[in-house]
């Protein structure tokens, strides 16, 4: 695989921290997980080993062979990193590069995202998977992994290229989707998120937060499973937001807004 170009010079550096990390709902949990810092938010943009998760006693180690592993307890225990990762044993090292493409001889976490693509990071030929495990993007279309329902697609079926830190997503064929703050160089992701939406954000500093720029479905009811078991879907369209209203007796309306 061919080594990163020279590292975006408009993406700011030293803005992304790779470590392990303890899951929120599991403290004595960990993640091998790259993200964004500097900034309140600390939302992660990739991960070696979220579906397994280790413990404190965990080692990330370089093998006699020159392979990477990411194993739980034991040095000979199963290789827990996400796919074959083989370098020079004296003149590898494991590099985060400004872009946030983690590198290490032949690996590069670019090529394996997990729920989230970054600016200048590859869309066609790789899979998104929202965290929670239900929902799939595969740079054409959007769908729900237990029914293989496809409930949105690109236009004209056309393939996601890229994303830009000016806010532009490329296809195919040349054409464009710009985010709503289209122009200004910020800090941006692409993610699925566990409600089934692609989303592009963009870090607003003057917030302290991040906002959408872009999303693939407004209406949220297009979504299979966004209300649960006996209750309908209601889009609004005045502020963008969805209400499930529970069919049986008076029960609660829960509203929940597209971004």
């Amino acid at each position: 695989m061919a080594a990163d170009p020279e590292p975006d010079t408009s993406v700011p550096r030293l803005h992304l921290r790779r470590r392990i990390s303890p899951l929120p709902y599991a403290p004595s949990l960990f993640t091998f997980s790259i993200w964004y810092h500097n900034i309140s938010s600390k939302d992660v943009v990739w991960s070696a080993n979220r579906l397994d998760p280790v413990s404190a006693a965990a080692s990330l180690l370089i093998s006699s062979s020159g392979e990477l592993r990411l194993v739980n307890s034991s040095v000979n225990g199963r290789n827990l990193w996400p796919s074959r990762a083989i370098g020079s044993v004296n003149g590898s090292g494991l590099s985060l590069l400004s872009t946030g493409n983690l590198v290490y001889g032949d690996f590069q976490s670019f090529a394996i995202p997990t729920d989230t693509i970054l600016p200048n990071q590859r869309i066609n030929g790789t899979t998104l998977v929202s965290k929670n495990g239900k929902f799939v993007f595969d740079s054409r279309k959007l769908f729900l992994v237990s029914r293989n329902d496809s409930y949105w697609t690109n236009l004209g079926n056309l393939t996601f290229m890229s994303l830009d830190s000016t806010g532009i997503l490329m296809y195919g064929d040349n054409s464009r989707y710009y985010a709503s703050d289209f122009g200004v160089e910020k800090l941006r992701r692409l993610s699925l998120d566990d409600d089934g939406n692609l989303r592009l954000y963009s870090y607003d500093t003057r917030l302290s937060q991040w906002v959408v720029g872009w999303q693939a479905v407004f209406q949220l009811c297009l979504i299979h499973g966004t209300c649960g078991a006996n209750s309908i879907c209601m889009y609004d369209a005045s502020n963008l937001s969805t209400s499930c209203v529970c069919l049986q007796g008076t029960g609660e309306r829960l509203t929940i807004h597209a971004s």
